[in-house]
């Protein structure tokens, strides 16, 4: 039985689950995503608002959800996928059960343009890229493939699942079920396998056999901008920022 905490005594790799559940949470949101397309016209016809008004919320929250690509990545750093998937999660959520009970367009923009924006973009293609880079050095490449895949099949199967509920019952169900749908799927998934550093757990990425370079000693990089800079070859183990590197001739 799989365990919240990752095992290094586990047959199966920790890394290959985080790519399952990764995938599974982009397939959701994926279906999720485009299911807006399928809510369009039953939306204009019972609310009565015209097409530029309701596509301006589309607009909208692919303003914000580029936005939030941007600050995830940092967040990301800073406090780890898990809480980010989970915090963005919440967001979706509120955001997709909240359309279920609008009556004005406001409502919707908040809703769908800010809320639901601000949670796509928190657990977003580019935070699974990284999380993935971080747990496999072997098969890299494959691992990143196998987890972005899901938002394309989550379109794929999911778009004509959506409709046909769409169909039976309104879009207003339709959005309270997705909302209910990605809580739980994204949080059983976040508290149960998603971590996003193996060495917080004594393991290594997969396939890493050889040792890391041997860290630069303290100092060692602003020595490189003051002493025999721009001209210093760079330390194996020193890291600088991208502006810093950029004033370094053997950057180019």
């Amino acid at each position: 039985m799989m365990s919240g905490q990752p095992s290094s005594k586990s047959y199966l790799f920790f890394g290959w689950y985080i790519l399952w559940a990764c995938f599974f949470i982009l397939f959701f949101q994926s279906g999720a995503r485009y299911a807006f397309s399928v809510m369009f016209k039953p939306m204009l016809a019972d609310l009565g608002w015209n097409r530029t008004s309701l596509s301006s919320a589309f607009f909208m929250n692919m303003t914000f959800f580029a936005l939030t690509m941007s600050i995830g990545g940092r967040l990301y750093d800073r406090y780890g996928a898990k809480w980010i998937i989970l915090v963005s999660t919440l967001f979706m959520s509120a955001g997709y059960v909240g359309i279920a009970f609008i009556d004005s367009l406001w409502e919707f923009y908040i809703c769908y343009g800010l809320l639901a924006a601000i949670g796509f973009g928190g657990a977003s293609l580019p935070l699974v890229a990284a999380l993935m880079t971080n747990w496999f050095e072997k098969r890299r490449g494959l691992a990143i493939s196998l987890a972005i895949s899901g938002n394309c099949i989550g379109q794929f199967l999911l778009v004509p699942v959506f409709t046909a509920i769409v169909l039976d019952h309104g879009w207003r169900i339709s959005y309270a079920l997705i909302g209910f749908i990605m809580l739980a799927v994204n949080t059983l998934l976040c508290l149960t396998v998603i971590r996003g550093n193996p060495a917080d757990f004594g393991l290594q990425p997969y396939g890493r056999k050889e040792k890391e370079p041997p860290e630069a000693p303290p100092g060692q990089c602003r020595r490189i901008l003051v002493s025999g800079w721009p001209w210093a070859p760079i330390h194996s183990g020193c890291f600088l920022s991208l502006c810093s590197s950029a004033a370094v001739v053997t950057f180019w």
